[in-house]
Order: C-alpha cells, then structure tokens, then sequence
C-alpha cells in the first residue's frame, strides 16, 4: 500500500485569486545553443546566430518558458509539479542576450488532498534598454502546491 500523498514539508505562500506579482530576480538568456542540442532540436535558427533576424540567435521557445517555470517556482515555494497547462503562446521572438523578466497572477485554486491545484497566466517580457518591456510569453499551467 503506497503511504498518501503528504506536501506538508513544503513552504506555503499567501497568494489571494486574482493578485499578480512580479519576480524581482531577472532572467538574463545565454546558452541558447546548448540548450537547442540538449533537447535535441533541430532548428538552424537557434543554432546558427547568423541564421536570426539581424545576426541575432533567436531562442527556443521552451527555453523562454523553462524560465517561466522557474520564476514561478521562486514565488510559489510549494509547487510541488506542473499538472498540465491551458496553453502557451509566444507573443514575440526572445534572442541570446535578452534580459527577461516574468508576471504571474493567480487564477483560480482547486484544494486536492493534501496540497491545491492552481491556475496561473504567466507574462514573459524582454526587458528593453529604456525600461519598457515586450510581451513575448503567455504561459497558462496548472500547478500542484501545497
């Protein structure tokens, strides 16, 4: 008999429906081309800078959101995995060298046994030289956190 599923051990976060927080900590994009072999993509414009609108490596789009997970996981202590996602748009290109940062606001909770199920929109946006931002993602998961 498997012991029941216990996410007592994880940190909890007071995170009201509807609030949206930033994460401070930006995420500046380097190894673009690494990451592309690592998951085996094939693509020659993540591979080749030469091959990117204006000689710039454009960036895969699951390196984009990889980011985004891990920012969320920086704000919600307890996430304890991804369940699933509602979606995941790429609003604009990410290139080697941008510098990112993300917004997630909370949609909707769902208390599961130990733990909650958690809707979130999360914005990835290119932090540009003048300050402005650029939306480049719109990531929709489904979480399991305590």
């Amino acid at each position: 008999m498997r012991p029941p599923w216990d996410l007592s051990a994880l940190a909890t976060v007071e995170w009201p429906i509807g609030v949206n927080r930033t994460d401070p900590l930006r995420d500046h994009i380097d190894l673009a081309a690494p990451l592309a072999r690592l998951t085996f993509n094939q693509a020659a414009v993540h591979r080749d800078h030469t091959l990117g609108p204006g000689g710039r490596r454009l960036v895969y789009g699951g390196h984009v959101q990889g980011l985004a997970q891990a920012s969320l996981t920086r704000l919600l202590p307890g996430l304890a995995t991804v369940v699933a996602w509602d979606g995941c748009d790429h609003l604009g290109p990410a290139f080697e060298g941008d510098m990112l940062e993300f917004r997630h606001a909370l949609i909707e909770c769902l208390a599961v046994a130990t733990g909650q199920l958690i809707r979130f929109e999360v914005m990835g946006a290119r932090v540009n030289g003048d300050g402005c931002t650029t939306d480049l993602l719109r990531w929709t998961p489904i979480v399991w956190a305590r």
